[in-house]
């Protein structure tokens, strides 16, 4: 293996930014993203369907449908 210099930066699958962290799932190994493209939002507000749950639910299709091809 060469230096730490000739190692490329990982890249996110999901958004394909370069980085040191990846979040998974408990429940698997799927990675959910990186601190690039995954954040917190508080479940109350993600419950309402107030415009930001309605946001968040049309990009996580957009997000499926990319996983899956479509």
């Amino acid at each position: 293996m060469g230096s730490w210099d000739d190692e490329e930066m990982p890249l996110c699958p999901v958004c394909g930014a370069e980085t040191n962290d990846f979040f998974v799932s408990d429940y698997g190994a799927e990675i959910l993203g990186c601190p690039e493209c995954v954040r917190k939002i508080d479940a109350w507000e993600r419950r309402s369907e107030d415009e930001l749950g309605a946001k968040i639910d049309h990009q996580y299709e957009l997000w499926k449908e990319k996983q899956l091809g479509f």
